[in-house]
């Protein structure tokens, strides 16, 4: 199963080795060090400036890599894009950002509604040789206003530290390097989350966040590694969560199709989906590894990993010699609000070595002026964009380099709104006719269905 790694909200692995990856602390002259992240989940991206010029953009659930900015009082605003290529000041604020501190301005609850960041600054410093600092700051309000952080021994079981932290607030200690895991509980002693494993480095400075997450509906607790290097952190699921999966079958010469999943001594039986469709609700599984059997086709018995705590969608289609294949994302799930944050699933086979490209046009632009575009898409490529509300022109089109764009599918008048057309949506670029032969320059459709 390919698994892809989509444009604004990048799939997280499980737990690794924490290695020291972006996490130099050295100094630079009269600098300062900020990062950016994006927790609020009703502005879909946001613009970070510094001094009234565009530093960076980031999507929900991510952040930006490392600044390195002037040290002193800074005036740093985040933006976001509204209809008609206007630009809403969501805060602004005078920083002091000191020598060779690192700051983390990390959004919280409803940004476009005038919840304030909060800002959280650390000590840039070199360690023993046998410790390692770990920072954790407490953003999972819905999970109490305070929590007890336990540090256990891997081997052993053994309970090294506990440690007690507010909502909003920020934690520094100082351990010893070896294998742990995290486990999180809340004033009355019920544990809400136990993170996996992990192995900690010494001399390494560790930065973590404890956040909400929602799956299925469902609030969940997880825990975020920020890496100065990466725009997405690494999240850390409670492995004792179940999994949620849906699939899309874009080979529509199958017919109805039925998918069986077995693991050990449970099957999961979906009931038959008509080609060209997307379930409303996910199927919850057990995490781990499944025997798919997808019935009509040449999936049988593959195998495929569903992780815990993660809602995964399955797309099936055809590849450039019409076998069937697939690929795979995560689905967002956030409440409906001003902007919409697109996934775009390239799925022809039926444009040669020809890359794709998706426009979306608003009444007082042109496909030469949107800057709401994603460009070279190959085939079973997956990528994400975030859109104002407004009304759009959609064109799927090739660009070969010789005169305008050729449209191959399009979708006028699309409006993305507050009211039916809210919330997230996919959008599957598909040859119209599904054949295990693909004739190179047959028509295309654009389909699109609520994530």
């Amino acid at each position: 199963m390919k698994i892809k790694s989509v444009g604004i909200s990048a799939l997280v692995a499980g737990a690794a080795m924490l290695s020291g990856c972006g996490s130099d602390s050295g100094s630079s002259n009269d600098s300062s060090f900020l990062t950016y992240y994006n927790l609020s989940s009703d502005v879909a991206q946001v613009e970070l400036y510094y001094d009234d010029s565009l530093v960076t953009s980031v999507s929900y659930e991510n952040k930006s890599t490392r600044q390195t900015l002037p040290a002193g009082s800074e005036t740093i605003a985040l933006k976001t894009e509204e209809a008609g290529d206007v630009t809403k000041t969501l805060y602004e604020s005078e920083l002091d950002l000191g020598k060779d501190k690192r700051n983390y301005l990390i959004s919280v609850g409803e940004l476009a509604n005038g919840d304030e960041p909060l800002l959280f600054t650390y000590e840039s410093r070199d360690l023993d040789d046998e410790e390692f600092e770990f920072n954790l700051i407490h953003l999972a309000k819905d999970f109490g206003d305070t929590v007890t952080i336990k540090f256990i021994e891997n081997e052993d079981n053994e309970l090294i530290e506990t440690f007690t932290l507010a909502y909003g607030e920020s934690l520094t200690e100082t351990l010893e390097g070896d294998t742990y895991y995290i486990q999180v509980e809340d004033s009355q002693g019920e544990v809400l989350y136990t993170s996996p494993d992990a192995t900690f480095i010494d001399e390494i400075q560790y930065y973590f966040v404890l956040k909400n997450e929602t799956l299925n509906s469902d609030k969940i607790l997880t825990m975020a590694r920020l890496v100065d290097s990466f725009t997405s952190p690494t999240v850390y699921r409670d492995e004792s969560l179940n999994s949620f999966f849906r699939y899309y079958n874009s080979a529509e010469s199958l017919g109805q199709t039925q998918l069986t999943l077995t693991k050990g001594a449970t099957t999961e039986q979906l009931d038959p989906q008509d080609p060209d469709s997307l379930p409303e609700l996910s199927t919850e599984l057990t995490a781990g590894t499944y025997k798919v059997v997808l019935s009509g086709s040449s999936i049988n018995g593959a195998l495929y990993n569903f992780s815990a705590g993660q809602d995964t969608t399955l797309v099936f289609y055809r590849d450039e010699d019409g076998k069937l294949d697939d690929v795979s994302f995560n689905n967002t799930e956030r409440p409906s609000t001003t902007n919409h944050q697109v996934t775009f699933v390239n799925l022809l086979n039926n444009q040669g070595d020809d890359e794709v490209d998706i426009y979306f046009v608003a009444s007082d632009a042109s496909f030469e002026t949107t800057s709401y575009r994603i460009t070279n898409t190959e085939l079973s490529d997956v990528a994400r964009i975030a859109l104002p509300s407004d009304y759009y022109d959609i064109y799927v089109a090739i660009d070969d380099g010789e005169g305008a764009p050729r449209v191959i599918a399009e979708e006028l008048n699309v409006h993305f709104s507050t009211d039916a057309e809210a919330g997230d949506w996919i959008i599957f670029a598909e040859p119209a006719s599904d054949t295990d032969t693909p004739v190179e320059g047959s028509p295309s459709v654009i389909n699109r269905v609520a994530m």
